[in-house]
């Protein structure tokens, strides 16, 4: 059961249920938050919902989408094959098919490509093989704004 399935604040874009892939005969989905307006390329966020592999949804972050939205940052929280329906690590691979797809529709989502970082609740091991394939560790600096490990004030 999620809390956080509430209304997005003012100011924030959601499109619901877009199509970042296909897994075998399914739709991956996800649910994108995005600042009605901005100055420039933004930071982008993958987040992955927690459930073990094998419960949970997207929508869990609907809250979280909307705070970070209105900071400034595009987040798209996903939807993955769960263990119960394709066997692991199907749901890995979709999880590196929408940091791919968000990378390759940066330009039209206003994302700065070399700034897509990926928030993964509860799976440790994934976030370790995830960050490997090509994402940057990232974290907000004391203005909340993006700050790439390599440009955080130390």
């Amino acid at each position: 059961k999620s809390i956080n399935r509430g209304a997005v604040p003012d100011g924030v874009k959601v499109t619901s249920n877009v199509e970042y892939g296909r897994g075998g005969d399914r739709a991956l989905l996800l649910d994108l938050f995005q600042p009605q307006s901005s100055n420039g390329l933004v930071p982008g966020l993958v987040f992955i919902h927690g459930g073990a592999w094998k419960g949970g949804d997207k929508g869990m972050y609907r809250y979280y989408g909307g705070v970070f939205a209105r900071k400034g940052f595009v987040l798209a929280s996903i939807d993955y094959r769960l263990s119960g329906v394709a066997p692991f690590p199907a749901a890995l691979e979709d999880c590196k098919c929408a940091v791919r797809w968000m990378r390759s529709h940066a330009a039209e989502l206003g994302v700065d490509p070399d700034r897509i970082a990926v928030r993964i609740q509860g799976h440790r091991p994934a976030d370790t093989w995830l960050c490997s394939s090509g994402t940057r560790p990232m974290s907000l600096n004391s203005k909340g704004t993006a700050a790439t490990k390599e440009s955080a004030a130390p």
